[in-house]
Formats: structure tokens, C-alpha cells, sequence
């Protein structure tokens, strides 16, 4: 490691990596219209958790399923509480 000159940060240097995700619409992930209810939302969310569950569907994309149904109900009822709470 090259010398500092005194007074400058001894913090290690890390450089930024970017990663990228293919966006993925969560109400199609869910099946729910965009106006959804949080009810609506979570009985879509319920229904594909249970069929996705890593202990229900011994496959080995059936975690990556669950993350994904989950994902998806976590965004959509993150937005409804925001729209909830700003139209108070």
C-alpha cells in the first residue's frame, strides 16, 4: 500500500460496483391490477407465497419464486401505505 501523506484518511479504498436488475413489474408478478387494494394484495401475495414456499415446491427455482412473489407484495404494499398516509 502506497504511503499517505499525514492527515489524510487511512480508510481503505473501495471502488463502487453497479449492479443491474431487469426491472420486474410487481403487480404482473402478483397478478393484481395496478389499483389494487391492500386486501387484494395480500390474498394474490398469500395464494403464491403457499404455492412457491421452498418447503412446498422441492424445485430449485422455488426459492428464487418465493423471493421474488415476496419482493413484489413488499413494493406494492410500500406504495399503498405511502398513498395511504399522504392522502391523510
Amino acid at each position: 500500500m502506497p504511503r499517505r501523506k499525514p492527515g489524510l484518511s487511512q480508510a481503505p479504498q473501495y471502488t463502487a460496483t453497479l449492479i443491474c436488475m431487469a426491472y420486474e413489474d410487481p403487480y404482473a408478478v402478483l397478478g393484481v391490477q395496478k389499483g389494487a387494494s391492500r386486501k387484494e394484495v395480500q390474498k394474490a401475495f398469500r395464494e403464491l407465497a403457499f404455492k412457491h414456499h421452498p418447503d412446498k415446491d422441492p424445485s430449485l427455482e422455488a426459492a428464487q419464486r418465493f423471493q421474488r412473489v415476496s419482493r413484489a407484495a413488499t413494493t406494492i404494499l410500500k406504495e399503498v401505505s405511502s398513498l395511504t398516509t399522504a392522502a391523510i
